[in-house]
């Protein structure tokens, strides 16, 4: 068999999580989500409490505030940021797990860190809550689509094909 690897990327709440894990045991392949946070923790010396709260409310301002506090602050520490460390010492693991096998990676920037290579297939998982809640018409639930694909500069018909 080809190798191949699954990232899923998903809203909270939205199972990828358990699609993540379900996919990983039907194809027979290792299965990625939170086990990595352990190698990083073990990688960097960073508490896994605190890796699990970085990765958590990670954002793409923590590097500039780090960066803008570091530099007008009298300490000068010459420390990398820990997001940074987080982030760089992350896309290493995933990396090398992507290399080595296939696999099922969820979260943790995956889609993004292995964009370039040809043997991942990307998935997203969005929470549906409109179905869920039964309170559209499925003319109603598919502008509702539309306008959420739009914001995320997602293809709908590639997306929600299955709501049309």
């Amino acid at each position: 068999m080809k190798k191949r690897v699954i990232t899923i990327s998903r809203q909270f709440g939205s199972g990828g999580h358990s699609i993540g894990k379900s996919v990983a045991e039907q194809l027979g392949i290792p299965y990625y989500d939170k086990e990595i946070l352990g190698r990083i923790a073990s990688e960097t010396g960073f508490a896994l409490s605190f890796i699990e709260n970085a990765s958590e409310y990670a954002t793409s301002n923590n590097s500039f505030l780090w960066n803008l506090v570091m530099k007008h602050s009298s300490l000068h520490v010459p420390e990398e940021n820990p997001a940074d460390v987080i982030y760089f010492t992350q896309a290493k693991i995933i990396k090398e797990i992507a290399g080595k096998e296939s696999c099922v990676i969820v979260g943790r920037c995956s889609d993004y860190i292995l964009r370039d290579r040809e043997d991942c297939l990307h998935i997203f998982s969005l929470v549906d809550r409109l179905a869920a809640e039964g309170a559209l018409t499925a003319a109603e639930r598919r502008k509702a689509y539309t306008i959420i694909a739009r914001r995320h500069g997602l293809s709908l018909d590639s997306i929600f094909a299955e709501n049309a």
